[in-house]
């Protein structure tokens, strides 16, 4: 499948990603009072399990995590460890770990992944729908296989480079193959135009009913503790009963 071409956000948004995902965080703790308070109630919605971006692990997501489960959810972080990209191994364990909250708990699980981790989320979804009930996303490029829309995609393919077709894993090829297609469920992504990583036009979802996209104002790596961004999730959820 032939992959999209984006440009990639501007030097200023990408020099000045680091400052502003602290700031947010500032705006987090100062806005917590309010999630907490948030009339939402989580108890009766579907598992979910949050998968990190791009070499991260799930101490990066622990803030949305930590809020989601204030509210009554049943929350897991992905448990594979820091996300060095698309890899066969990290696929599989994240895969079974899925597999393994849906028939402990008999139901369909939400996931919910930050960049690259939503990623791994839609084609999880796509490979395993009958163990998924919803995905989002959260600045993710899910429209971009080559890595055109990143500012860090020179380390990406350092770390993860081309293999031989004789080489490359079933798994793998299925993933380039198969890169632009969407999951049959509900999948919603969240982006911002202010993103200094990838491109928010790679981020968008085709116009079909079970997408939807949604812009908020914020950096790409303060997604999960963006204080609106975990607000759109607690009542995503809130919509996705057990099943």
């Amino acid at each position: 499948m032939i992959s999209k071409s984006f440009k990639k956000p501007s030097k200023l948004l990408y020099q000045t990603e680091g400052v502003r995902s602290y700031l947010e965080l500032g705006h987090y703790l100062h806005w917590y009072h309010l999630l907490s308070l948030s009339q939402v109630d989580l108890k009766e919605s579907a598992s979910v399990i949050v998968i990190p971006g791009f070499l991260s692990d799930d101490s990066s997501t622990a803030v949305l995590r930590s809020v989601l489960a204030l509210k009554g959810a049943n929350v897991h972080g992905w448990e594979s460890g820091v996300n060095l990209g698309f890899r066969t191994p990290l696929f599989d364990s994240v895969a079974e770990h899925l597999r393994e909250l849906s028939q402990k708990n008999n139901q369909k699980v939400v996931l919910i992944g930050q960049s690259l981790g939503g990623v791994f989320a839609k084609e999880l979804a796509k490979l395993f729908p009958e163990l998924v009930e919803k995905v989002i996303s959260l600045g993710s490029p899910l429209m971009d296989l080559s890595g055109s829309s990143s500012n860090i995609s020179d380390l990406y393919h350092m770390m993860n480079p081309d293999k031989p077709d004789s080489e490359t894993p079933l798994i793998e090829k299925q993933f380039k193959e198969h890169f632009l297609e969407v999951p049959e469920m509900q999948m919603t992504s969240i982006y911002s135009k202010f993103d200094g990583i990838i491109h928010w036009q790679a981020s968008l979802l085709p116009k079909k009913n079970n997408c939807q996209n949604i812009e908020v104002l914020g950096s790409h790596c303060a997604m999960a503790y963006n204080p609106v961004v975990i607000n759109l999730v607690l009542n995503l959820l809130a919509d996705a009963p057990r099943a």
